[in-house]
C-alpha cells in the first residue's frame, strides 16, 4: 500500500514518513547505533521490544530492560525513546543527540507517589506531626 498526500509518498508497506522500519528487538542500548543504522541523520518512530539486561528491569541503563515495551522517535541527530517495564512499574524516558545518550530519569507514577504520600504520614503519626 502507498498513500501520496500533495505529491509526497507518505505511507508505503513498512514505513511512514520515517528512516527505520517500524518495529525492532534491540539487544543493547549504549547508544543511538545500538538501536538505529544511521543516528547522525534520520527520522524515527520505532516500537521496540526491549531484550537488555538479560530479562531483568534495568537498575540504571538508559532503556527500562526487561524485555520491556518501548518507543524510539525523533529525527536528524537527535531522538529520544519512552520504555515501559512490565515485570515492575517502570517508566524510562531518554535522550540524546549524535550516536550519545545525553541524560535518562524515571517517571514517578502514580502508585508510587501514594504509597510515598502513605508511608510520610505514617511516620509523622510515630512522631508525633
Amino acid at each position: 500500500m502507498e498513500l501520496y498526500v500533495g505529491g509526497h509518498k507518505f505511507v508505503t508497506d513498512d514505513k511512514a514518513n520515517i528512516d527505520q522500519e517500524m518495529f525492532k528487538t534491540i539487544d543493547q542500548a549504549n547508544s543511538w547505533s545500538d538501536i538505529l543504522s544511521n543516528p547522525q541523520n534520520e527520522s524515527a518512530l520505532i516500537s521496540i521490544r526491549d531484550n537488555t539486561n538479560a530479562g531483568q528491569p534495568s537498575g540504571n541503563g538508559n532503556v527500562a530492560g526487561g524485555n520491556s515495551a518501548g518507543i524510539v522517535f525523533g529525527g536528524g541527530d537527535t531522538h529520544a525513546i519512552i520504555s515501559v517495564g512490565w515485570v515492575r512499574p517502570l517508566v524510562r524516558i531518554a535522550a540524546g543527540a549524535g550516536n550519545n545518550f545525553k541524560w535518562h530519569d524515571d517517571v514517578v507514577l502514580k502508585s508510587e507517589y501514594d504509597k510515598l504520600v502513605q508511608r510520610v504520614a505514617t511516620l509523622e503519626k510515630q512522631i508525633g506531626g
